[in-house]
């Protein structure tokens, strides 16, 4: 039946009455177009879950018609999807959430679960990956090779072997150069397709170098040896032939990455060149009339003084010199390095002190955007000019090979991933947060534009929106003040990044403009085609053909001759995957960068270090309960406030009696921040993370900021119990004082715990209750105790006052052998200092346990010694002090070795 596709719509007509059958309209969200790798089919799949099968008789076919759906499905018009708020998007009322439309959320829902997708296919590493998973995810077009690998090669293994083996022992190198200078002759572009495989060449031991090559190719120019009589005969190849062979030695000389190529046997190419290509020095990728050979020869006698004797050309084209020195400067110190390193330079340094900034040390997009004065088009350049020196500064072949390279650049793109999508969950409102995401939009909308072309950028702000943490599950509230402007822009992003087609539309974007304008491509879709090509051997059997023809029949028989050839289809499949990437790191964009962005830029990675998955996925968590908490309160507080509207214009009771009436502002309005019932704010849990390396230090500082807060619970409870230490001081037993401390102690813990235990959780990233309980204790601990410290310690002496003085003469009776006594220096002289916390010398006797590092013996003994030398006159107070007053089954195991050893040495001393 005739198909008639149209902008934005498909109409099926009836084979025999022309009349029209149905109608799809391709800009509806829910329709969806499917398709199975090497199969002639394509399924559109519409709202009400009916199927179309378009039967397109072949895979290229089916590919024709994919572009032409996929570009009627393009550029929709979005007037179809407004919302009633429109007219006031910014406004920050809660009747602005409850005015939008439904068919703008469910679009808008529809274009994140996208995102999410498309997340989950960008975020990871290629090397990972087995080719089946590639397959699934992101190249379901990409026809198989190992079935036609196990036809042709059903010997070999399925990639070469990493290690360098002879293929080619039985034949001489000169049959490989044949077929290599033969390749270039007859391909375009052939000479850069072996000069990108050329180390894969030389490691093959094939006996094939440089300077021979040229040899071969410059005999190919001009004579031929007969095969009969073996004449050298003339050899007048074609035009074509020429200009290839030319393009090939132009390249060697004058090609900003394959000119890398003449630094291992440069003086012998450039002898090779100079003596039979001397016309391709003269002009620089010049293809009109480089076949012209009388001309050339004049040229060169008579203008000497432009044939180049030899120099490495320079790699930057002519429009860097738009460039500031510093980013020259910085440009060079990335290539001189294999791979992408980044300094150390501090944040705080680049960032101007102002009074409207205070988080200057991890700033978000947006305060980088206000700090530099910076437009999301301004934004996009300078990452755009960053992204390119990190591409430039990686040999183009080093793709063909998986190592630290990508590794740097896949690093590189998950942190710029995770920053935005911290930049987004780190703002403290949900009006802000529906700022932030507006922000990250308009960059990935800028990245597209024209004479930007930064797709890496693009496929960076799509997998930052299709996180998790920020779905309209997660963050209702922040959606709902998300401009409409910017969910069109989403819905135009995915359409350009949908990945239902293995990225087609975007893989079509990025090959036509690499080659018109400068670009950068997105490096996970070619990484995922150069890994399926992986399947195909570099090296494969020669094959010979038989045919035997007998009166009834004919039969043709393949047999394997035992030769083996180069697969120069795989080499070239590979330098079309990576022809993208070589046209963006020969095309200079040109633009001014700013360098303390490029700073920024640069040291971000490392700044970023704490912004975990983990710390996104609870901070996602806890606004996800104060937005739909602050949903409930609004819609709650509008109903109330028309029911009550409602029953002030009732009229009075039958009896003549008043009617109560009551406005709706006795329903308070909630605050729409979620860092209300936070100790620390998360952005200040963000600066902990930056500026202190240790957790249990993070955690200390936590505890004593919720302590500075005299109306926390905690807070309380720590004043009652200084005020009832201080009444039992001079009424009370000490056991009973001490139980009294206990029992507060334990009760203050249970309190934080349950109030924040989560931000604990948050500023440690220990999410086993077993290490960051016994840190958060001890905290405790040191922070509660201080005040009333004394006051134990006097009267705990006070009551041990003999034991001391007995186990103090017993000590000193057994250490009267000894040769080394310690008078200074002694660690265990902190015994009789006066204000320290049982965890302040649990620590210390912990400390003195790792110095000694014996065995139990030795260490018991040489602690006995280090005690009878020490001034402290009162071992067993200190060691009640220690084991009466806090839960020692509460710290941690380290710590309670010292009271142990302790404890040892004073009840040895008194047997």
């Amino acid at each position: 039946m005739p198909v008639v596709v149209t902008q934005g719509q498909v109409a099926i007509y009836r084979r025999s009455h022309r009349t029209l059958k149905s109608k799809i309209n391709l800009w509806d969200p829910h329709v969806h177009i499917g398709f199975i790798a090497n199969e002639s089919t394509l399924t559109i799949t519409t709202h009400h879950h009916d199927e179309l099968i378009l039967d397109c008789h072949t895979p290229a076919d089916r590919d024709v018609w994919l572009a032409v759906l996929y570009s009627a499905q393009a550029n929709p018009p979005f007037a179809a999807s407004t919302v009633c708020q429109v007219a006031d998007a910014d406004s920050d009322t809660d009747s602005d959430f409850e005015s939008s439309g439904t068919t703008d959320d469910s679009t808008t829902e529809g274009t994140l679960a996208a995102f999410q997708n498309v997340r989950s296919s960008i975020i990871f590493d290629v090397s990972q990956l087995t080719r089946d998973e590639i397959n699934r995810v992101l190249l379901p077009t990409t026809q198989s090779l190992d079935a036609a690998l196990a036809v042709a090669s059903p010997t070999l293994a399925p990639s070469f072997p990493s290690k360098p083996q002879s293929v080619a022992a039985p034949f001489s190198s000169s049959k490989h150069l044949v077929a290599l200078a033969s390749y270039i002759e007859h391909t375009e572009n052939g000479g850069r397709v072996v000069l990108l495989h050329w180390d894969v060449i030389t490691d093959m031991c094939l006996g094939v170098t440089l300077p021979a090559l040229l040899v071969v190719l410059a005999d190919r120019q001009s004579i031929r040896v007969s095969a009969t009589s073996g004449v050298l005969t003339h050899r007048k190849p074609s035009l074509t032939h020429k200009t290839n062979v030319s393009e090939f030695v132009r390249d060697l000389l004058f090609h900003p990455l394959y000119c890398q190529r003449l630094r291992a046997c440069e003086a012998a190419c450039l002898a090779v060149i100079d003596a039979r290509f001397p016309q391709c020095r003269l002009r620089r990728f010049s293809h009109t009339d480089d076949d012209l050979p009388s001309t050339l020869k004049s040229s060169v006698t008579s203008i000497p003084s432009l044939v180049r004797k030899h120099s490495v050309p320079h790699t930057l084209s002519s429009s860097t010199s738009l460039l500031s020195s510093d980013w020259s400067s910085e440009r060079k110190k990335r290539n001189s390095f294999p791979s992408i390193v980044m300094s150390g330079i501090s944040l705080a340094q680049l960032q101007p002190t102002t009074v409207m900034n205070s988080f200057a040390t991890v700033p978000p997009l947006r305060t980088v955007m206000a700090t530099y004065k910076l437009t999301p088009l301004a934004f996009a350049q300078q990452c755009t000019l960053f992204h390119h020196g990190q591409l430039t500064a990686l040999p183009l072949w080093s793709f063909l090979s998986p190592g630290h390279f990508q590794k740097d650049i896949s690093d590189s793109f998950n942190r710029l991933t995770t920053y935005l999508v911290w930049s987004i969950l780190v703002e403290e409102s949900p009006t802000d947060r529906a700022d932030a995401i507006d922000a990250v939009t308009a960059v990935a909308m800028a990245s597209s534009a024209k004479f930007v072309n930064n797709f890496h950028l693009v496929m960076a702000c799509i997998g930052c929106l299709g996180d998790t943490p920020l779905m309209p599950s997660r963050l209702p509230l922040t959606w709902k003040r998300v401009k409409s402007k910017t969910k069109a822009h989403l819905y135009e992003l995915r359409s350009l990044c949908d990945y239902a087609g293995g990225f087609d539309t975007l893989r079509r974007k990025q090959s036509l403009i690499s080659a018109t304008c400068p670009s950068l491509p997105f490096l996970g879709i070619v990484g995922a085609a150069l890994e399926r090509l992986k399947s195909s051997p570099y090296v494969v059997p020669s094959t010979t053909t038989s045919t035997t023809t007998t009166a009834t029949s004919t039969t043709t028989a393949t047999t394997n001759s035992g030769d083996h050839h180069l697969d120069m289809e795989r080499m070239e499949r590979q330098y079309q995957t990576l022809h993208v990437v070589e046209n963006a790191m020969t095309t200079a964009y040109p633009l001014v960068a700013q360098s303390d962005v490029q700073h920024l830029l640069g040291t971000l990675p490392k700044q970023l270090q704490f912004a975990t998955p983990k710390l996104l996925h609870m901070r996602s968590l806890q606004l996800q309960h104060s937005e739909t908490q602050s949903l409930r309160s609004s819609a709650a507080a509008a109903l109330f406030s028309s029911n009550s509207s409602n029953y002030e214009s009732s009229p009075a009771s039958s009896n003549g009696a008043p009617q109560a009436t009551t406005t709706g502002s006795a329903m308070r309005r909630v605050s729409l921040t979620s860092e209300s019932g936070r100790v620390l704010s998360f952005r200040a849990s963000c600066v902990l993370w930056h500026c202190v390396a240790k957790p249990e230090d993070r955690l200390k500082v936590l505890v004593e900021a919720l302590f500075a807060d005299d109306k926390s619970s905690p807070a309380r409870l720590a004043a009652t119990l200084h005020r009832d230490v201080k009444t039992c001081a001079f009424s009370s037993s000490s056991a009973a004082m001490c139980l009294q401390v206990t029992q507060g102690l334990d009760a203050i813990f249970r309190t934080v715990v349950d109030t924040s235990g989560g931000e604990c959780v948050e500023v440690t990233g220990w999410e086993d209750p077993n290490e960051w309980q016994p840190k958060l204790y001890e905290s405790v601990v040191d922070v509660v105790f201080s005040p009333m410290a004394q006051i134990v310690q006097v009267k705990l002496q006070a009551e041990y006052k003999e034991q001391d003085g007995h186990v103090r003469r017993r000590l000193q009776g057994q250490a009267t052998d000894t040769l080394v006594h310690y008078t200074m220096f002694n660690p265990l002289n902190q015994l009789v200092l006066q204000g320290q916390t049982p965890v302040a010398l649990l620590r210390m006797l912990a400390s003195v346990v790792q110095e000694l590092n014996a065995t139990e013996a030795i260490a018991r003994k040489q602690f006995r010694t280090l005690l009878a030398n020490s001034t402290a006159i009162t071992p067993q107070s200190a060691m009640e002090f220690i084991s009466s007053t806090i839960d020692l089954t509460k710290c941690s195991l380290d710590l309670v070795r010292g009271i142990d050893l302790l404890k040892k040495a004073v009840q040895g001393s008194s047997q």
